[in-house]
């Protein structure tokens, strides 16, 4: 399934689409997934949510935009929302284009839905997959960096995608999410010896208000991962 190259007013390249089966497919993955990440954070992290009542009613289409810190992060979202639920998931991903070059991880991304970040090949390219889910009233994850980031008083710039998919959908929910997670791999092992901590903490959903529409791209781009800096403030567990 091929969306038509006038949506947005520009022809785009070619794009393939996930088509019905591959849909399924990807459903029925990341249920696996979520139940496997569930039970990992229950029995060998502490784990806890903060806020858990903002995660009610969600509207779509809805933007997830979270900090990043683990491989982990992207599982760790999947299972905020209901397992159940065939309005949220499978939820869109994206990953960046040097994981591909691994087979294991390239067979992963395709059985869950997640998709190349196309870095460096224009937003026609880089933005299809989000502008699809979206289209379609339904739930994309985007890290505002593009890659974990341990030391968040980086200097770095927040990728922009995100301020542009916030311009073009004027229904559009965004929910900022803080991870408060462990950067160590072996999570299983470790946990033998201490249990790292891994938390979330979900913001509180909002949408742009006319005056967000004034910034810059960049400066809304900065402006959206203040949203999340700002979940991170929150200290009361629900």
């Amino acid at each position: 399934m091929t969306l038509h190259n006038t949506v947005f007013g520009c022809s785009k390249p070619s794009i393939k689409y996930p088509n019905l089966f591959q849909h399924s497919v990807h459903a029925v993955v990341q249920r696996i997934v979520w139940i496997a990440t569930a039970i990992c954070m229950k029995f060998f992290a502490n784990f806890y949510i903060y806020n858990r009542e903002h995660l009610k009613n969600l509207p779509t289409p809805l933007l997830v935009i979270a900090n990043h810190h683990s491989y982990w992060d992207s599982m760790i979202i999947g299972t905020l929302f209901p397992f159940f639920s065939t309005e949220y998931l499978p939820i869109g991903f994206m990953a960046d284009d040097s994981l591909y070059d691994n087979i294991l991880h390239r067979i992963f991304f395709n059985l869950t839905g997640t998709y190349k970040a196309g870095r460096g090949e224009g937003y026609d390219v880089s933005l299809a997959y989000p502008r699809h889910f979206l289209l379609k009233n339904r739930v994309f994850l985007i890290f505002p960096y593009g890659k974990i980031l341990i030391n968040e008083l980086t200097t770095d710039k927040p990728q922009r995608g995100i301020a542009i998919l916030a311009r073009e959908f004027s229904n559009l929910t965004i929910l900022p999410i803080y991870l408060k997670t462990t950067p160590r791999t072996g999570l299983i092992i470790r946990s033998l010896f201490k249990r790292y901590e891994m938390g979330v903490i979900v913001g509180k959903p909002f949408k742009l208000d006319p005056k967000m529409y004034t910034l810059t791209v960049e400066d809304l781009a900065d402006r959206l991962v203040g949203q999340i800096t700002q979940a991170s403030q929150t200290n009361e567990k629900t």
